[in-house]
């Protein structure tokens, strides 16, 4: 079972912060400072066959949003990337995070989940998951997480083939 953590690599104090999230072993760290970078790794993680079993990606984010640097992720880029990679990015049960604020929140939001678990979760199944509400105090207690004290937490449940099964809110 290996873990992936995918992280907004930049100067600013939060991202740095968030860099050192804590998660199981054996873990693969990237920090992305654009779409190129989230790219390149997604792309070399297919080419090797790796899979993983869960994956926290720290960003900055807005309603079905999220953003390496000032390069902004949407529904659409993970729709136009999955015909790039067809291969199984992780393993049966997999669970995807997005830490990025408000980027669950509103429609915007449940087809960003829905686009980002096709991408993910298509040949293995899964759930992902992301927040409604802003986060802040990234850092606190050097776990590298950010903090939402309000908000929501949306899961979309992804059948093998990547498509929506199920959702909830929390």
């Amino acid at each position: 079972m290996a873990s992936l953590h995918l992280f907004s690599n930049t100067d600013e104090r939060g991202d740095v912060a968030s860099s050192i999230r804590i998660m199981p072993s054996p873990m693969t760290r990237v920090g992305c400072a654009n779409f190129g970078d989230f790219q390149c790794a997604m792309l070399g993680f297919a080419g090797r066959g790796d899979r993983f079993d869960r994956i926290a990606i720290d960003t900055h984010g807005n309603p079905g949003l999220i953003s390496f640097g000032k390069e902004g992720l949407d529904a659409g880029t993970f729709v136009n990337f999955s015909r790039q990679i067809i291969v199984p990015l992780c393993d049966p049960g997999a669970h995807v995070y997005f830490s990025g604020c408000n980027v669950a929140e509103g429609d915007e939001g449940w087809g960003f989940l829905r686009a980002a678990g096709y991408f993910f979760l298509r040949g293995s199944g899964g759930r992902v998951s992301g927040w409604t509400s802003l986060g802040f105090t990234q850092g606190l207690f050097d776990t590298g997480h950010t903090y939402h004290l309000w908000g929501k937490v949306r899961t979309a449940y992804c059948g093998a083939d990547g498509q929506c099964i199920g959702y909830a809110e929390k």
